[in-house]
């Protein structure tokens, strides 16, 4: 990797900013046009006002719903029915996300997908998927999958409908997740499926004992795969030749990372904001339970398999997880557990979302309440059958490109780092997809690499725009369009060779 470059484009791109920032003078116009162009101000970010708990709920008695607890960590219950008097989720709700302008909530049957907007209003409600659902995933701000019992559906976003299936998968599928155009699901089979999202062919399965996935902020999948975890850098895989393609196996100590097809639900498997830590399940089985969390160190390969255990209520009630059980909160790097008390009968009436830090030590313990009457006669305390499916996290913000303008010499090369030009101030950085168009071929081109350099005194690797100009002087002009986790920005920038 090339360092000079780099130091010589960010320092014109600094000084072009510095001036557009300070000066929005129509006097700076010379004989060419020329003027410097101010960069827009960064959009105040709006902060997370709390998280969600989708849950199967009461099989037999009720349908799924959601609860919310807000960032003073006060429960309210079953939202989504509160902003739609006299409707209900489907029967068994078992995943749910938010992608683009809308939450989609997936449930084994009735309706098994129901998209609402940012308010839990309902927008759309769909019961035939080809399958009882299990899990959705956002691929382009038009199109999505839901993985079902027969395999994968393709879901049409600007049109809120189904368009087809995924060809040539049709065992039950789980865990999805979206990257560098392709789509990875895991399905009962032990298999590891990669899917063009462009035409929606599978270009490649990999066969193991391939069980749960999460994708990292910094673009690393990793897969749950028995006794091993496999990594795969989806930002170098190349798509074109996966044939010779296999990940790279950590060998687990004392723990093992198993699908819950069971009775399926979203597994445990989870990532730190920074890609440092992967948690599990350390314990669960085919039907979930289990109540220690496995801890997987991304840097030195290392594993501790009893990173916390859930310990007892307050009675001396021994707890287990239920559902996902865990989730790494994307705003603040702590832990969201859902915990029941261990056993059957009314031992599924008492409830828990524990929050804990990523060091381990418990930041809140909130007890679930919302008993209704028919549950009041088998929980004193007001408690309920939420059997919780997961946690899921608000996404308040769009990403943002705020550069107008560039400033480059001729014939020279200049690496300028992409975050100079936009941000996604909740979404990770390098899950962002960005592309450029439109550069006269006559001023040069661009094109997107990596360029190192020294940040006192460490190394570091950031995305780049890499401009390479021609003799040729004067302005020109470029399309940056970026897509962030359904959100999409597009913006044409003004270059001035000089």
């Amino acid at each position: 990797m090339n360092t000079k470059y780099y130091f010589k484009g960010l320092s014109i791109a600094a000084i072009a900013l510095f001036f557009s920032c300070s000066s929005d003078d129509k006097s700076t116009t010379n004989e060419e046009g020329f003027r410097i162009i101010p960069a827009d101000e960064i959009i105040q970010k709006i902060q997370p006002t709390g998280f969600y708990i989708a849950n199967e709920d009461w099989f037999g008695t009720d349908n799924g719903s959601v609860n919310f607890i807000n960032a003073n960590y006060s429960p309210s219950y079953r939202i989504y029915r509160e902003a739609n008097p006299g409707q209900k989720l489907g029967v068994t709700t078992q995943y749910a996300t938010t992608y683009g302008e809308y939450y989609y909530i997936v449930s084994k049957m009735d309706k098994s997908l129901v998209v609402t907007d940012k308010d839990f209003k309902e927008v759309k409600s769909l019961t035939d998927i080809n399958g009882d659902g299990r899990a959705f995933v956002g691929a382009t701000p038009d199109k999505g999958y839901i993985s079902t019992s027969n395999g994968i559906t393709i879901f049409d976003i600007k049109n809120l409908t189904t368009t087809g299936v995924i060809p040539n998968i049709t065992t039950q599928t789980g865990n999805m997740a979206v990257a560098n155009g392709l789509l990875f699901a895991i399905s009962s089979d032990g298999k590891l499926h990669i899917i063009d999202i462009t035409t929606d062919q599978v270009i490649h399965s990999l066969e193991d004992s391939y069980a749960q996935l999460t994708l990292d902020h910094t673009g690393i999948l990793w897969v749950g795969n028995g006794n091993k975890l496999s990594k795969i850098d989806t930002k170098t895989i190349d798509k074109a030749d996966l044939t010779t393609f296999t990940p790279k196996n950590y060998d687990l100590v004392d723990t093992s990372i198993v699908g819950q097809w069971g009775a399926w639900n979203a597994g445990s498997m989870t990532a730190s904001n920074d890609g440092k830590y992967i948690y599990w399940n350390a314990n669960g089985g085919a039907w979930s339970g289990g109540n220690t969390i496995a801890q997987f160190d991304t840097e030195t390969g290392s594993v501790n398999p009893k990173f916390y255990d859930l310990g007892n209520d307050d009675l001396g009630n021994k707890l287990s997880f239920y559902g996902a059980g865990l989730r790494v909160d994307p705003h603040t790097d702590n832990l969201v557990l859902t915990i029941k008390r261990d056993g059957y009968g009314s031992n599924a009436s008492y409830n828990w979302t524990r929050i804990i830090s990523p060091q381990g030590t418990t930041v809140q313990n909130i007890f679930l309440r919302g008993g209704t009457a028919d549950s009041s006669t088998l929980n004193a305390d007001g408690g309920y059958f939420w059997f919780p499916a997961m946690p899921f996290f608000q996404d308040n913000n769009v990403p943002q490109i705020f550069t107008n303008q560039i400033i480059l010499k001729s014939a020279k090369e200049f690496a300028i780092p992409m975050d100079k030009f936009f941000i996604d101030q909740d979404s990770p950085f390098a899950l962002i997809n960005k592309s450029v168009t439109n550069l006269a071929d006559d001023f040069g081109t661009i094109t997107l690499d990596k360029r190192t350099f020294s940040d006192n005194g460490k190394e570091v690797i950031k995305d780049c725009f890499v401009f390479t100009t021609n003799e040729k002087t004067g302005k020109s002009n470029f399309t940056l369009t970026i897509e962030s986790n359904g959100f999409k920005a597009e913006k044409n920038i003004e270059v001035w060779v000089r």
